[in-house]
């Protein structure tokens, strides 16, 4: 029986040259093994920043309930998650890894809807903490590395908006944006 396509391109190397191939598949195996750990740890991350939406929308009366000064919640639980998303979106608003900087309209938007503390409370439990979205040059080649521990530093929503803009941009768009609607509370 004569061999056929590969095999027999590898039935014809020299002993070394075999060798080589099983060790370099062998390691192919192993890296793409990592890397799909990676993408299940990745996804299971995603999921868990579900669980915690979910587990939020259940809870999120507490927070505003009760004789507190802090005034009553003007939106159901799921705006809240969604004004958060709307602002962690706006962290890089072309695309994750070609990042062109941060939508401060898009953030302002959001903060524009806040009528009372509690609203920015709520909005503040419902962001939670997330990771920073722009990445340099050595985060991005350490976010490919499959046998990288690197993993991004989640942050809540005021330390991610001072990762996506500067004191000036966070004191205009967020916290005039608040006292100008009579609520005491900054970032």
């Amino acid at each position: 029986m004569a061999a056929t396509g590969l095999y027999r391109y590898y039935s014809g190397l020299p002993g070394w040259a075999r060798a080589v191939v099983i060790i370099a598949l062998i390691l192919l195996i192993i890296i793409v093994i990592f890397w799909i750990k990676k993408l299940i740890k990745q996804a299971q991350d995603k999921a868990n920043q579900s669980e915690k939406d979910q587990e939020y929308i259940k809870d999120y009366q507490k927070y505003c309930s009760g004789s507190g000064n802090e005034g009553k919640s003007s939106y159901p639980a799921g705006s809240y998650i969604q004004m958060a998303s709307s602002i962690f979106e706006a962290g890089c608003y072309e695309s994750y890894l070609t990042c062109g900087g941060t939508d401060e309209k898009a953030i302002k938007s959001v903060f524009e809807k806040m009528n009372s503390v509690c609203d920015v409370l709520q909005l503040v439990q419902a962001f939670g903490e997330r990771t920073h979205r722009t990445m340099d040059l050595n985060d991005f080649a350490n976010s490919l590395n499959p046998f990288s521990s690197y993993t991004s530093q989640k942050y809540p929503l005021g330390a991610w908006l001072r990762t996506e803009m500067s004191a000036d941009e966070v004191q205009k768009n967020v916290n005039d944006v608040l006292k100008s609607r009579g609520i005491s509370y900054s970032f």
